[in-house]
């Protein structure tokens, strides 16, 4: 396993190391995953964005690159909020017949509501979330292709977020 780390104070300092981050990950699948790079985009954006202070909390990324599986973890300190509950209303989104077909696109621009967690979600395989919101841990397997359909329909993308409560992932 190979395992890297990187720490930045907000975009501007994401964007500095954004071309490592990227090198490491295209000789790691072989191919430049854009669904996958986009939702660590989007994890980094929600980090800086509700970030606690005045200035940008740091943020740590770390990749772990594994035989079959590549996981990138966003940690910073954040304002929390209850992820538990939050995957519920997801839960409830994706068994209602009606949304769980809806691109989430669609669905988020009748909501005007925010894209980070949709881009996540159809940028890795599964992710998860610790119980307080202040890491992400996204999982991209290493076996998919360029040309692999990607998935943006409610009903697939909600079961792939899980909640990790009490070193337990739920």
């Amino acid at each position: 396993m190979q395992h890297h780390q990187f720490q930045c104070a907000g975009l501007d300092e994401y964007a500095e190391m954004q071309e490592q981050i990227y090198g490491i990950l295209y000789r790691s699948f072989f191919y430049n995953d854009h669904t996958f790079l986009e939702a660590i985009e989007a994890a980094v954006a929600n980090a800086a964005e509700y970030s606690i202070g005045e200035h940008s909390s740091p943020i740590l990324i770390t990749l772990r690159i594994m035989t079959h599986d590549i996981a990138v973890t966003v940690t910073a300190a954040t304002k929390e909020f209850d992820v538990c509950a939050f995957r519920q209303t997801l839960k409830r989104l994706s068994d209602d017949p009606a949304i769980r077909e809806m691109d989430w696109s669609a669905y988020a621009k009748q909501k005007n509501s925010g894209a980070g967690i949709w881009r996540m979600l159809t940028g890795c395989a599964y992710l998860y979330m610790d119980a307080h919101g202040q890491s992400v841990t996204m999982v991209a397997r290493r076996s998919m292709q360029p040309d692999d359909i990607i998935e943006t329909r409610i009903g697939t993308l909600v079961p792939r977020f899980f909640v990790k409560k009490d070193g337990v992932i739920l």
